[in-house]
């Protein structure tokens, strides 16, 4: 499917520093993505219940509800319990790398970032998400299409037997008059019978 026809999408950016928010709307801005800003993990989970992003980034060192804390809360959520989340994080030591993808992160990456990399990863799942939405407008439009055409096939069937059953009387008084005609057929056949019989006495 062309890009031109691809649903737009949402991507959810939280990072309580807005100068790191306004860094991450301008790497994705080439994307065309329709780009929501969270200032901290209340901001996110109050951002997820309004709407369901193709993928979030965020940070994961914030006051408050850090990144793991809020990732395991937006797990608990319907609309934001498969939405893929990668960690933005200043923190290279393996144990937070390993925590990321323990807590159910499906990737990371480092500050200070690098724009190519950000819209590298997030144009996978964008791209993911399109695909989704692509295939479920294609599905209703089929499921539409089949209710359109299962009642028509149901509105010729009924004009049908509406026709043949106001043909039916009429099929019976055709019989009936046939029977008719047979019957005065046989009766006239016995007369001629009946006056040509003293003829050939008197032959005889």
């Amino acid at each position: 499917m062309e890009a031109s026809h691809l649903p737009r999408v949402s991507v959810l950016i939280v990072d309580d520093r807005p100068e790191n928010l306004a860094a991450l709307e301008a790497s994705l801005e080439p994307l065309g993505l329709q780009v929501v800003q969270a200032q901290s993990g209340d901001d996110a989970l109050r951002a997820v219940l309004d709407e369901q992003f193709a993928v979030i980034l965020m940070d994961v060192r914030m006051p408050g509800l850090d990144g793991f804390e809020t990732l395991a809360l937006l797990r608990q959520r319907e609309r934001s319990r498969d939405t893929p989340i990668i960690f933005l994080t200043a923190y290279s030591e393996q144990q937070v790398l390993v925590q990321s993808y323990a807590s159910g992160a499906v990737d990371y990456i480092l500050k200070p970032f690098d724009p190519e990399i950000v819209r590298s990863k997030v144009k996978v799942f964008v791209q993911l998400r399109q695909n989704e939405l692509a295939l479920q407008k294609a599905y209703a439009h089929l499921e539409s299409r089949v209710a359109e055409r299962t009642a028509e096939l149901a509105a010729a069937n009924l004009a049908l037997l509406e026709r043949f059953e106001g043909t039916e009387p009429r099929r019976v008084h055709h019989k009936g008059t046939n029977g008719a005609n047979g019957a005065n057929g046989v009766e006239e056949s016995a007369k001629l019978a009946a006056a040509e019989s003293p003829s050939c006495e008197q032959v005889d």
